[in-house]
């Protein structure tokens, strides 16, 4: 019996100038092949015991490779499952479970077919150039960068014969670009704009010095795929209910002490996501969701309370209690009081707003605020609701 030895695969380098058919490119590589065998002696272990020292690579059970690790002084298995090739084997493998059954015989319903790539030239430039593909950009806003082949030569990207369109290349930026209009050119190339969301512009920050950026060319552009510093704008539906009354009219009476009262609200006044679905008799009628009620009120000389109230449940919203005063002055003074409460309902409900009053004040001043009488809109109640989801 012939013990195994390790050989080894050595492939000589490409003719730079070839230019082929596949055919004739896999003839070029087998050409230039050779088997040897490596000085020394290279030994490996097949079982299924785990050796307890370090004896080269282990075949556990003649179906999976371990290798030695110094740190734990154990075999670990050498799993590729999260590299390139590792995904490439289990998508093969996939494929091929649906393809053949555990016999190697085709599947019910799957036949070979042959597929013909001759018309497809193959040329050492494009090999070449899809091997190298991390590089550091030089100057700024006008940045630049060079790439070598593995074989030490320069390639010459032209950019249209297709060695170069829809390459992808991370480049890490020097400096952090100071204007919108930014560029990039490969191995000497014309400059080509670097752009976001496929045709938007930079806007100067967009790339940062020290970081990475996944860049695509599409023919015309390079795009910026990956990292670019976009800001984090979280942005909530709002509306804004209010009280208002034209220029020069009080607010409402007050009305009777030691009772709660409703609270005009007579306008909504921003509501650009539409999620208001009425406001009728002082009432506001929200979907289903979870809102945020901030409330401001305009008071004369009163003390008392504000609250929010749940039409639908007939209860007021627990936590929406709010402190009200006056100025302690029986002829005049103003206060505006607030308050704010998130409440959760699981159906659509109807919110108003109330107030207690203890004790109103002077009897000279009948109504909850004076009107300021400037020309302007008298604004006596704001609800400002956010809903949160």
């Amino acid at each position: 019996m012939i013990n195994p030895t390790q050989l080894l695969v050595e492939l000589a380098p490409l003719d730079p100038a070839f230019k082929g058919t596949p055919q004739q490119f896999a003839t070029h590589v087998v050409q230039r092949m050779r088997i040897v065998s490596p000085s020394g002696i290279v030994s490996f272990v097949v079982g299924d015991v785990e050796p307890r020292y370090n004896a080269g690579p282990w075949l556990k059970g003649g179906t999976a490779w371990w290798v030695w690790d110094e740190t734990t002084k154990r075999y670990v298995p050498l799993d590729i499952t999260d590299t390139a090739a590792g995904q490439a084997v289990l998508a093969i493998q996939a494929l091929l479970a649906r393809l053949i059954d555990n016999n190697g015989n085709l599947l019910p319903g799957t036949v070979w077919n042959s597929a013909c790539l001759a018309d497809r030239i193959v040329t050492q430039p494009k090999l070449h150039w899809n091997s190298c593909f991390y590089c550091s950009a030089g100057g700024v806003n006008a940045y630049s960068v060079s790439l070598a082949n593995t074989d030490g030569t320069t390639p010459v990207p032209s950019f249209g014969d297709g060695s170069a369109s829809s390459i992808a290349l991370l480049i890490k930026i020097g400096i952090t670009n100071t204007t919108p209009v930014t560029t990039l050119s490969v191995n000497g190339s014309v400059p080509y704009p670097l752009v976001k969301d496929a045709t938007t512009p930079l806007v100067a920050g967009d790339l940062l010095a020290g970081k990475v950026y996944l860049v695509v060319f599409d023919g015309t552009s390079f795009q910026v795929l990956d990292g670019i510093n976009e800001p984090l704008v979280i942005s909530m539906p709002s509306a804004t209910i209010v009280d208002k009354q034209n220029s020069g009219t009080d607010a409402q009476a007050l009305g009777a002490e030691h009772v709660w009262q409703d609270k005009v609200l007579t306008d909504v006044l921003l509501d650009p996501n539409n999620f208001v679905i009425s406001l009728a008799a002082n009432e506001i009628e929200l979907g289903p969701g979870t809102y945020d009620f901030q409330i401001a009120v305009s008071m004369g000389q009163v003390q008392g309370r504000l609250r929010l109230y749940d039409s639908t449940l007939a209860t007021p919203i627990p936590g929406s209690y709010g402190a009200m005063g006056g100025s302690g002055n029986n002829t005049a003074g103003h206060l505006s009081t607030f308050c704010r409460v998130v409440n959760t309902a699981a159906v659509s409900s109807k919110y108003k707003l109330q107030y207690y009053v203890n004790f109103a004040g002077s009897n000279a001043f009948s109504s909850m605020a004076i009107a300021l009488d400037t020309g302007e809109d008298e604004i006596y109640a704001l609800i400002q609701i956010v809903k949160i989801s």
